[in-house]
This record gives structure tokens, C-alpha cells and sequence, in this order.
């Protein structure tokens, strides 16, 4: 990681890291009424923050490795957890140290809640409810009326208190939780989480949407009109009018009436989110499977704060070349960088899997560094690919949250090895039409530029293994480039997988190829494109961006021609269909300039929509976007 940042800084970009991780983070808790002072569980560890978020440091890890559940803060000093195996840990110096206090039960606890230094309360397996009335020195097991799997507890003062659980268990005690009896929920959905604001009206939420409401302390609990679906696991409220839920897929639900009726907010990132914690009107956390996110705006957007957490945290190296024309519409180069092997501890050396991809990365930033384009280009190096893909998912997760325009992606994962030597390369393009029209169009530069490669187009039969694939998810077009699968590595994910065993002229035409389409679809602005001997270069040639754009009727492009040359323009569809040809013939040194009515070649008008202009003049071709609004 350190190496490609520093490479791609001394080309001259500005990298940037996004940071993702593996871990899910079940609950995320600050000190009451304190912004500074905050816990979270990462899976088995607690990690704890002073400076209100910006840090986190690794405070405590399970002793038997078991999964951590619930977090609960009585002040910037004192702060317990629960977990798996009857765990109860418990901090008295803001988490500097911890122990483990005594358990009379193995089971698996879920839910903890104190309602002063001295009295608390847990829940878990087989219906389990523990008490204590001197700060945790000692739990004791109370009698509860369930065998069922208790999440979350909760006290309104120190004499009512509900629990909530599997087949929409409901328990109650009026008596300090020294004996429960169960309330009719009106439901078998599984319920998470629970939240009173007074002893009579209080919220459980659960499985498929479902929010409870009571007004009697649970003597009748109403199931509430919800907006989704999806599973709501934590629920909490800032004062009596203004709260929230969260859930599956960054389901986040808020309310401003009491918890009367809910209406959804900005999603998560579409993360599962899982632990909730309201500082003020203003500020929020939440915690999730590879999510750690704030709001700042009462729910209404949030900020992933996965950088803030070096714990168990993985980074995509990032390198971007602003466009002059279209700044917010980019097209991404990317491949992954980390690497396997049967010892991959130790030694994972990755030539073709992935060291092949990742350096025509590097590769086409240099080339590329001195050329201004019309649109945006990313070079992404992503990490997490050998364990699914993580970085790459994580990447688009955010696009699609922030709502980018990412035009095309051209991914490349072991473009160094061809055993037989035939030069075949595989373009897998998926069934997404975008994507198809990106590969051929790709494909289509092998034979003008003369390179020693046979194209093989993947379509139905695509390989969705490789970093492409999340952008197919998102609705992004995306394609991989790739070795012949039938002449496949007899190295991949080995030791020997070295730099021996690849084919350098093999490894060149691929970035030749890669790098050559990314510059023509990014259309370079002043100068024709050249890879230094590599693919032939005009000098003094240009064409100029088409205007206006988008257009309606009529679109013009001016062009300069150095010295007599064949010029052709032909329009295309994304489908790679022609719909006409605006010129073929041979013209003379000097200013040109063609326009297009927005007709075929039957005279019709066409439909609104993405064009695109290829051009051939001499040896040398690009391509150009135009967009049609009717």
C-alpha cells in the first residue's frame, strides 16, 4: 500500500485511502450526555475513543475469542459489556483497564441496562435475566417464564422493566426484575430492541419492519404502520418527541412525534446496521456489518468514520485525474492489490494475481499524467479481493451513496500469463448493455493498434470473481480483463507465482490495450493519443469537445488535420449499433468542422440518449460522447 501511494505521489496526483473493514461492529455507545467519550464492539474487541470519534484504540478483547453484544456507559468512567459465554466485562477508568467479572451462567448475554452505579440488569439464551444491586460484584440468575433468546432489556426506573426476544417474546417486571411474567405482544416476529420513555410508553422493534408501541406500560402493545420491511434492530430517542431505528440494508427510520408515526431517512450506505446511539438533536453513531458512520445533520446524511480505526481496518489507494469538461463524470482503471498463496502469512509474492493488474494501473497514471481529458479518470488499487471482494464493494457501496456518475470500468486481474503463447485475452462484459457496449468497444481498438491479442468476449458466461463485479451490482458498466481461463496459471495462488512465469509482451499489449481505451473514452482534450512509440501519434491533430453538449437538434465538432488525411465519423448507439455515418472522406490540411441532426442513416430522428462519434482519421481513432435531450 505504502509503495503504489508513493508512486502515485510522485507522479504528481493526490492519493487518497478509503478505508473498509472485515469486522462487523454490533453497538456503539458514548457516555451520557458527553460527545468525547465513546465505546465500540468490533466483533470480540472493544475499542474506545476520547476525542469524540476522531480515534480509536483497542481496549479489551473477549478472553475466549467469543463475539462481544451490547455496550452500556454509566458515565465517562464506568462502562460495561456483555457477550458470548457468559461473558460481563467491566471498565471503572474509561476502558484503560477491564475485567472480567463473575458469571453465573456460560450462556450467551445480549442485552445489559443499569439504572444507577449500583442496580443493573442482563438478558440472554434461554430466557436468562441477571441482577445485581452492588455495580456487577455479584449476578444473580432470576426465575423468568421463557426458554426463548432474549436481545435487549430495558428499565423505565428501578422498578419497571421489559425484555424483548425471539417469537416476539415480551417480558416485564414491576417489582426491580426480581420476577417477570410475560406480556401478549401480538406477534411471533422476533423482536431486537427495545426503548421506554416513560413506565407506560415505550417501542420494541424487530423482524420484517415490525415497531411495537405501548401506552400502558406493555399491558397492550400496537403494531405501528412502518415503511419498510426490513429488519429493524436497535431503536433509541434523544428526548420524548424525537427518535430513531435502524436496521437491514442502512435502514434508518426517524420520528418527531413521539414515536407516533415514522417516516425513512437517508439509508446507511446500505449496510446492515445493527447498534444505535442518539447524542443530541444533531449527532449520531451507528455500527454495522463493515460499517462505523456518523451523522451530523439528525440522520438526515452520514459520513463513514472507518478511517478513524486502524484496528481491523483495510484501505483502497485511490489516485484521481480531475476532467476539464466533465469533472463529476469519471471513468475508473482499477485492479486489486493484495495477493495469496498456500502461505500467505508469509510469502505471497503475486506476480500475475494480481501484480500483473496493479502495475498497468501505476502504469496508466504515468502515461496519462501529462494529457488533459474531457472527463474524470480514478485509478483505484483496491485491497480485500482474495477475501470477496471487500474493497471494491466497499467503494461502490459509497458511489452509490454519494450518487457518483461513473461513466466505465475497466478492471484488470491477471493479464500476465499465456503459457501457449496465443495472445488470447478475455473480456468478460456481463449482460448489463452498458457494459457490453464498454467491452466491445474495447475489443474493437485490438486490430487498428496492431496488437498480438485475440479477443474473447464473455457475456452470460461472465466470471463475476473479480473487482468488475460489485459495479455490475451497482448498475455501473464495468468489464475485466483477464488471461485465457483455458490456459490458466498452474501458479495461481502460490509461491511461484513470479515474475518469471509471465509473458512481458503479453502483459504490454494488455496495457497497451487498457490504457489506450481509457484515454480515448475519457476523450484526451488537446493532443492526440500516443503511447510513447507505442500507438501512433499526430502531431498537431486535434479535435475539439463537441458543442453544445448535452444538444438538441444539431451537435457540431471542429477538428484540425495537420495535412491531407481519410477522415470517417460514424455514430454509434451504447449498444454498439450504428445509427449513421456522418462523413468519409479525404480532406485537406487545415480547420474543419462537422455537425450531426440527430437523424440515422434512414433519415429518422433518433431518441434521446448517450451517442458516441468514432472517428478515424489515418491510423489514429477516438472516440467521443454526445448526449441527446429531446
Amino acid at each position: 500500500q505504502s509503495y503504489i501511494e508513493n508512486r502515485l505521489s510522485d507522479l504528481g496526483y493526490a492519493t487518497e485511502l478509503q478505508s473498509f473493514t472485515l469486522s462487523v461492529f454490533y453497538d456503539v455507545k458514548f457516555a451520557p450526555g458527553q460527545s468525547d467519550a465513546g465505546w465500540l464492539i468490533a466483533e470480540n474487541k472493544i475499542l474506545g475513543t476520547s476525542d469524540g470519534g476522531q480515534t480509536w484504540a483497542l481496549q479489551y478483547t473477549h478472553p475466549q475469542g467469543g463475539t462481544i453484544w451490547s455496550l452500556f456507559p454509566l458515565d465517562d468512567q464506568t462502562v460495561y459489556a456483555v457477550g458470548e459465554y457468559g461473558l460481563i466485562a467491566y471498565s471503572a477508568d474509561g476502558g484503560a483497564s477491564w475485567t472480567a467479572q463473575s458469571s453465573p451462567t456460560s450462556n450467551f448475554l445480549f442485552g445489559i441496562y443499569f439504572s444507577d452505579a449500583a442496580t443493573g440488569w442482563i438478558c440472554g439464551d434461554y430466557g436468562v435475566v441477571l441482577k445485581t444491586t452492588n455495580g456487577g460484584t455479584t449476578w444473580n440468575t432470576r426465575s423468568t417464564p421463557t426458554s426463548s433468546r432474549m436481545y435487549d432489556i430495558v428499565f423505565a426506573d428501578g422498578v419497571n422493566g421489559w425484555a424483548v426476544g425471539q417469537n416476539g417474546t415480551i417480558l416485564h417486571s414491576g417489582d426491580g426484575g426480581e420476577s417477570w411474567s410475560s406480556q401478549a405482544s401480538g406477534t411471533s416476529s422476533r423482536l431486537y430492541g427495545i426503548h421506554f420513555l416513560s413506565a407506560e410508553t415505550g417501542f420494541a422493534v424487530g423482524w420484517s419492519g415490525r415497531i411495537l408501541k405501548t401506552v400502558n406500560g406493555g399491558a397492550n402493545w400496537t403494531t405501528l404502520t412502518s415503511p419498510t420491511s426490513a429488519y429493524l434492530y436497535d431503536i433509541d430517542f434523544i428526548n420524548s418527541e424525537m427518535g430513531m431505528i435502524v436496521g437491514w440494508d442502512g435502514t434508518c427510520l426517524g420520528t418527531a412525534d413521539g414515536g407516533n408515526t415514522w417516516s425513512a431517512g437517508a439509508p446507511v450506505f446500505g449496510l446492515d446496521v445493527y447498534g444505535l446511539d442518539l447524542i443530541d438533536a444533531d449527532v449520531s453513531w451507528v455500527g454495522g456489518d463493515q460499517l462505523m458512520a456518523t451523522s451530523t445533520d439528525g440522520g438526515g446524511s452520514w459520513q463513514m468514520t472507518l478511517n478513524n480505526i486502524t484496528e481491523s481496518t483495510l484501505s483502497n489507494v485511490i489516485a484521481t485525474k480531475p476532467g476539464l469538461l466533465y469533472p463529476d463524470q469519471h471513468y475508473i482503471i482499477c485492479a486489486h492489490y493484495d495477493a495469496t498463496s498456500q502461505t500467505p502469512m508469509t510469502r505471497a509474492p503475486g506476480a500475475d494475481d494480481n501484480g500483473s493488474g496493479t502495475s498497468t494501473v501505476i502504469e496508466a497514471a504515468q502515461v496519462v499524467a501529462n494529457y488533459d481529458f474531457n472527463y474524470t479518470i480514478k485509478f483505484i488499487l483496491f485491497a480485500g479481493e482474495e477475501q470477496g471482494l471487500h474493497g471494491s464493494y466497499a467503494y461502490v457501496q459509497q458511489a452509490l451513496a454519494n450518487n457518483e456518475q461513473i461513466l466505465g470500468v475497466l478492471n484488470l486481474d491477471m493479464t500476465g500469463y499465456d503459457g501457449n503463447n496465443d495472445g488470447l485475452v478475455e473480456i468478460h462484459e456481463g449482460t448489463l448493455s452498458s457494459s457490453q457496449a464498454l467491452g466491445n468497444f474495447v475489443a474493437s481498438n485490438i486490430n487498428p493498434w496492431g496488437l498480438a491479442l485475440t479477443p474473447q468476449i464473455k457475456t452470460s458466461n461472465s466470471t463475476g470473481g473479480s473487482d468488475h463485479s460489485p459495479f455490475w451490482s451497482g448498475g455501473y458498466p464495468a468489464i475485466l480483463l483477464i488471461e485465457d481461463f483455458e490456459d490458466f496459471t498452474p501458479f495461481y495462488h502460490t509461491t511461484n507465482d513470479l515474475l518469471t512465469t509471465l509473458r512481458p509482451s503479453y502483459v504490454l499489449d494488455n496495457a497497451r490495450l487498457a490504457i489506450g481505451s481509457l484515454a480515448l473514452l475519457a476523450e484526451i482534450d488537446s493532443t492526440s493519443l500516443g503511447l510513447e512509440d507505442d500507438l501512433p501519434l499526430v502531431q498537431d491533430f486535434r479535435i475539439y469537445a463537441p458543442y453544445p453538449n448535452p444538444f438538441n437538434p444539431e451537435v457540431t465538432i471542429r477538428y484540425d488535420l495537420p495535412r491531407a488525411e481519410t477522415v470517417e465519423v460514424e455514430v454509434f448507439d451504447l449498444l454498439g449499433r450504428k445509427v449513421t455515418r456522418l462523413l468519409k472522406e479525404r480532406q485537406t490540411a487545415g480547420s474543419h468542422q462537422l455537425s450531426w441532426n440527430s437523424t440515422n442513416a434512414q433519415g429518422a430522428t433518433v431518441p434521446s440518449g448517450v451517442y458516441l462519434l468514432r472517428w478515424k482519421v489515418g491510423v489514429y481513432q477516438q472516440v467521443q460522447k454526445v448526449v441527446l435531450i429531446r
